[in-house]
């Protein structure tokens, strides 16, 4: 079972120790699968279905409330509406006009009905009795948390016939099948990571991993001051704006064609299924490169169900951004998607080139050359490296104009550019280990041509050399950054070691694996131990109650507006269908509701998050869709940390990209 093991210690004694680790680890991740009923590691949120319901009597009384008076405006929005019956229905968008208000001009006097178990209003109520069955609940990178498991555990020489990694592999695989491949950097990584070690005995894990790896190739921001980088969300911008022009045009020609059935004109049947045809060719297409897809415009930041071609769905975290006006990056999710990358390319699952859709009458952009995008990346990792080695987080978060031609369609744009602000990066351990990192995996892909990393790689080394060396097992509790901490740090650096060894000396490669192994709790886990990004309350504690916050997106909770308002702006006063509302304020720009959709900053462009980081009311937002355990992702950074990757020899060229007629660094 370790027969692929690469243990670095250098006495018997510390190997056995952390054979004895690894063993340990595996079984700790055995017990986490056997206790989901499907084998997750990360598993869904499982929720009930209502199957009856039964009635109690509540009492109510009446009391005299201020009831808040607004001034209104009217707008107008565009809104999905699926025309046509069952399979052969198609979504169009539709503009509708809708009130929204501006500010509170005054209050008037009104009753509100309150409950008080000794009040005079007798009530019934029904509440409902739920049932097995529901849409599970996915939240944010959880997929991505699963395939790193199940990568970390092939790596620890469990083979592909093994149920432990093999169940998750299908069910991700039946979930990518049906609802496509995700659109964030982490979960993509994970995915070609994990499903290039299968694929290799595997033509159906091995499609999925060449999928994943082309996603992350055009996902690469590709303009602007953070060319080369990657972010939470990874789309093929330019791709995706091309076919919601083609969308549009189609939804509107189908309109019209319909119209023509209606009104019996002659050869309009075969006009409308010719246009119904095109049109569900491009729905394919924009399913294939957005799992988002067919999401309402300004609702894509929210809680979302997806629908397969059977009808039956998934609920999912919305995106972490707006994608269709604003971009971010950081260094935390370049290196991931490097690293996925380099594990693609050791196993012949990275393509030498993208390849967009073939579609008749459609003007879509190439295909992106994946050496030329990874340059991108080198030139402006070698450009932001600091005079000492480090790197910083790079978190970066600017507007972008693809969707220009939407701009009628879809609320927005252009964005307001005055609203982005520069976002603040720290220099961290983590952040250096990452930029390290991220360059080994660039010199492992390129082969031999990777001659002019060596500078950079270099600085790098005499700065971490210099880091590791002052630290006691004990101190690297006190190290800053990931986000289980110390473990991400500590992975990027084994692992990107393993993958294309530099100088290093042995003795901190000694120092970091004897802390690693002796810092495992008695159940085989580790646990989070360092500080992280956000005082998250909970971290470290067993079950992992913390959040997955990546440093972009944590600068920007402080930096932008949030759409869902902090309760010092908005207590609370008017009930919302059984929710207690916030209060309001004379000049308050817009109804403070718990349930507030992220409609006016989404119209007006303007840069933002959905929640910001300082209220309970926030903070409810991220524990819903962003919290995870902890101590399973620690883990598989730990486990992973202590073996050497299941990859190619290093001495072996990856191929397609290490054939060149010239050094192309």
């Amino acid at each position: 079972m370790l027969a692929c093991l690469h243990l670095r210690a250098e006495s018997p004694s510390e190997g056995a120790r952390e054979t004895s680790a690894i063993s340990n680890a595996i079984g700790y991740l055995r017990g986490v699968a056997a206790a989901d009923p499907d084998g997750w590691f990360a598993p869904p949120v499982r929720q009930r279905t209502v199957v009856s319901t039964k009635e109690i009597t509540v009492y109510y009384k009446n009391v005299e409330v201020d009831v808040p008076v607004w001034e209104y405006e009217t707008v107008k929005v565009f809104k999905n509406v699926r025309q046509g019956q069952s399979v052969d229905a198609v979504t169009v968008r539709k503009e509708v006009e809708e009130r929204r208000p501006v500010r509170q001009i005054g209050t008037k006097k009104g009753t509100q009905r309150v409950p008080d178990p000794k009040g005079d209003i007798p009530v019934t109520q029904k509440i409902p009795e739920y049932g097995p069955g529901g849409p599970d609940f996915w939240k944010a990178y959880h997929f991505g948390h699963n395939a790193m498991v199940v990568y970390a555990l092939m790596s620890a020489g469990i083979g592909i016939d093994d149920r432990l990694v093999s169940q998750p592999l299908d069910n991700l695989a039946s979930l990518f099948g049906r609802y496509g491949l995700p659109d964030t950097t982490w979960d993509l990584a994970w995915t070609a990571a994990a499903f290039s070690i299968a694929g290799k005995t595997t033509d159906r894990y091995k499609a999925i991993a060449v999928q994943a790896a082309s996603k992350l190739i055009d996902g690469q921001i590709d303009s602007g001051p953070a060319t080369g980088l990657w972010g939470p969300v990874c789309l093929n911008l330019k791709l995706v704006a091309s076919l919601e022009v083609s969308r549009s045009k189609l939804a509107n020609d189908f309109v019209h064609a319909q119209a023509a059935v209606d009104a019996k004109k002659k050869n309009s049947e075969v006009r409308r299924d010719a246009v119904r045809a095109s049109l569900k060719e491009v729905e394919r297409e924009l399913h294939n490169c957005m799992m988002y897809w067919n999401v309402n415009y300004q609702q894509i930041e929210m809680r979302q169900k997806l629908t397969d071609d059977f009808g039956t769905g998934i609920e999912v975290s919305g995106l972490p951004q707006y994608p269709y006006n604003q971009v971010t990056a950081d260094m935390e999710n370049t290196a991931m998607a490097l690293f996925g990358l380099a594990v693609a390319a050791a196993n012949g699952a990275i393509p030498s080139q993208t390849v967009p859709p073939k579609m008749k009458d459609l003007n879509l952009p190439a295909g992106r050359n994946s050496a030329q995008v990874l340059l991108r990346t080198a030139s402006i990792l070698t450009r932001t490296q600091r005079p000492d080695g480090s790197f910083s987080e790079l978190n970066v978060h600017l507007p972008h104009g693809e969707f220009a031609a939407s701009s009628k369609v879809i609320p927005g744009i252009p964005a307001l550019a005055a609203s982005f602000v520069p976002l603040d990066s720290k220099t961290t351990f983590t952040s250096s280990a990452q930029g390290y990192a991220s360059l080994l995996y660039l010199r492992r892909i390129f082969a031999a041509s990777a001659a002019p990393l060596a500078k950079s790689i270099a600085a790098a080394e005499t700065f971490l050399q210099g880091r590791l060396a002052e630290l006691a097992p004990a101190g690297f509790a006190e190290k800053d950054g990931g986000q289980v901490a110390p473990y991400d740090a500590l992975f990027a650096l084994h692992v990107a070691h393993s993958f294309s060894p530099g100088s290093l000396a042995p003795e901190t490669w000694r120092k970091t694996v004897e802390f690693i192994a002796g810092s495992q709790a008695g159940d085989g886990s580790w646990t989070q131990i360092g500080s992280s990004y956000i005082g998250k309350g909970s971290a470290g504690s067993p079950g992992g109650n913390d959040w997955m916050i990546f440093s972009s997106h944590r600068e920007r909770s402080s930096k932008t507006e949030s759409i869902i308002p902090p309760e010092a702006k908005a207590p609370a006063v008017q009930p919302v269908k059984g929710a207690k509302a916030p209060d309001v304020r004379p000049g308050d720009r817009k109804p403070a509701n718990p349930h507030v959709q992220p409609r006016d900053l989404v119209l007006e462009g303007r840069a933002h998050v959905v929640a910001s980081l300082d209220s309970n009311r926030s903070r409810g937002w991220y524990v819903e869709n962003y919290s995870y355990n902890s101590d399973v992702v620690a883990t598989a950074f730990a486990l992973a940390s202590l073996l050497r990757p299941n990859t190619a020899p290093v001495s072996e060229p990856p191929a397609p990209l290490s054939p060149q007629r010239r050094s192309p660094l």
